[in-house]
């Protein structure tokens, strides 16, 4: 989960969280490896379909857009590579992966060097399994054009495309994320701005997807029950309600201002499945005009491994776990949630802070929400919601 922001929002939408070449990203969001192997399939299908154009290339190539330290998509680049390799043995393979300048790429190298393993049994660097295999990396922004026309064969995404480019036109004033929030007008501004990104989005991937390759997405989305990130049948505690709650009791507390609390806003925006395949359903869309077809797209709820390895553990403890258990069970949890939130927080503070000070904030913040799992940890999880695309680029007879 990354985030990509133009000049007008770039540090103040996502900074990672966590010293450069620690593997901080990946070691923190366990979850987002059970959601990008939910999307193996989708993807080693649509290479299966790519048979004769794998014949005649040169070289078959992959992007994985908004990668972050690029750990938790290794399982899927391995499984497609084998894919590719099924076809054909010997054809070079071009890893390409994108994200914003100030990205732990110092943590992709590590990993795919095989210098810093992910924090999951079985998982190794596809470099060390396959030969003919060439990784690199591009540190500009998705919302503007990434790779050449037409030279990329299979491009993929996860939890990354649902940050915006820019702060909407209506600001938040009674929530700090868009699905909290009551207020019409700044509902339809976030709306508005998402849908205009998505097409700019859309629009350069589908000119840099070649004719007869394939999209495969997977995004943070509102399903048709209204859930999104954080909410769940199986959750009782919405993660961003209890984000506003403790933010406010800090502000009421004196320790952040009252503009500090309504500065601090998440640029981001879930999109429904409707708003996620209008560019590759309207005709009128120049994403559809550039020949991208819609394949596939269903919402699915993932969930937070956090929350269901407690309530396993706990069924173990008939006699209640003790404050130990608790603490630690909190303490393992919080990092999934602060390393895409944290940022967040610290740029709604003001800009004359210290930057000691604000982190120190920040930090008495994420103790707080620790303080919160410890004394109910069944009740709090991040279970995940995403949409899951499959498009096409039409060529002439087909693939």
């Amino acid at each position: 989960m990354s985030a990509n922001g133009s000049g007008s929002s770039f540090g103040k939408v996502h900074v990672p969280w966590g010293s450069e070449g620690s593997g901080k990203y990946s070691a923190s969001t366990l979850g987002c490896f059970t959601v990008i192997r939910n999307a193996i399939p989708l993807c080693t299908d649509e290479v299966k379909a790519m048979s004769s154009m794998l014949q005649d290339a040169k070289v078959f190539t992959i992007a994985d857009y908004g990668t972050a330290d690029g750990g938790t998509s290794m399982p899927l680049i391995e499984a497609v590579i084998s894919a590719v390799r099924e076809q054909n043995s010997q054809i070079p393979v071009d890893v390409r992966y994108e994200d914003q300048p100030n990205a732990d790429f110092r943590s992709l190298f590590y990993f795919m060097q095989g210098l810093l393993a992910p924090p999951l049994p079985g998982v190794s660097s596809y470099l060390k399994n396959h030969e003919n295999v060439f990784v690199s990396t591009c540190g500009t922004s998705f919302f503007a054009p990434c790779f050449p026309p037409e030279s990329i064969h299979l491009a993929f995404s996860s939890t990354a495309m649902h940050w915006l480019s820019k702060a909407p036109d209506a600001p938040l004033k009674d929530a700090l994320h868009h699905t909290g929030s009551k207020d019409p007008k700044a509902i339809a501004a976030y709306a508005r701005q998402a849908a205009e990104d998505w097409e700019a989005i859309m629009l350069h991937r589908a000119k840099e997807i070649a004719p007869g390759g394939s999209l495969v997405l997977v995004n943070f989305a509102v399903d048709d029950d209204g859930y999104y990130l954080g909410t769940s049948p199986q959750v009782k505690e919405s993660m961003y309600a209890k984000f506003v709650g403790l933010w406010a009791q800090m502000r009421d507390e004196g320790k952040i201002g009252s503009k500090e609390f309504e500065n601090t806003k998440f640029l981001n925006y879930y999109r429904t499945k409707q708003e996620t395949i209008k560019p590759f359903t309207d005709k009128d869309s120049p994403v559809y005009k550039a020949g991208m077809r819609l394949k596939f797209c269903e919402t699915r709820i993932t969930r937070c491994p956090f929350h269901v390895a407690w309530l396993e553990e706990s069924e173990k403890m008939p006699q209640g776990a003790s404050e130990e258990k608790r603490r630690a069970h909190a303490k393992w949890y919080i990092p999934t949630i602060r390393t895409w939130s944290n940022s967040t927080f610290k740029s709604g503070l003001r800009e004359d802070r210290p930057e000691e000070e604000k982190t120190q904030i920040v930090d008495e913040l994420f103790s707080r929400y620790e303080d919160e799992v410890t004394a109910r940890p069944a009740d709090f999880g991040m279970d995940y919601v995403h949409c899951f695309l499959v498009a096409v680029k039409e060529k002439e007879g087909g693939r």
